[in-house]
């Protein structure tokens, strides 16, 4: 009992700081603090518009990847995340996204880029289409030829 009397307190307080945190980034969510399970804390969101969720998305989602040079292992992990960022932007999943092992000279790791519904590989390969045309249309701007 005293457990989750601690507990209720403790999602109170941090129902209040995610609500200021969100409220300094422009939105207003309203939340409390939910009845405590097993003694643990937890806080309950109202339901949000379908907008203010994707603006969250917008704020809050993955950050830019940090390239680092280094081993085949980092180097494919960074290229992994800065394309899973890529597709979040493009509010795309590739479930199967991943690591290969190295390749048989052991200098290359391989991203896998797995199965996916072809819906989601007819909007991927329109992105890359409309990719290649913007960079088309700037080299000529700039009197370069592909």
């Amino acid at each position: 009992m005293e457990r989750d009397r601690g507990a209720l307190a403790m999602g109170a307080q941090l129902a209040e700081d995610l609500h200021l945190a969100l409220l300094a980034r422009g939105f207003f969510v309203r939340m409390q603090a939910a009845p405590p399970l097993h003694g643990r804390a937890y806080v309950s969101v109202e339901p949000l518009r379908h907008e203010v969720a994707r603006r969250l998305i917008d704020v809050l989602g993955p950050p830019a990847p940090e390239r680092r040079d280094g081993d085949p292992w980092t180097s494919a992990e960074d290229a992994l995340t800065e394309l899973r960022r890529a597709l979040f932007a493009a509010r795309l999943t590739l479930p199967s996204l991943g690591l290969d092992g190295p390749c048989m000279d052991r200098e290359r790791v391989l991203v896998t880029l797995g199965n996916a519904r072809p819906d989601v590989v007819h909007r991927l390969a329109d992105l890359v289409l409309k990719g290649a045309q913007v960079t088309e249309a700037d080299a000529r701007s700039r009197g370069e030829t592909c």
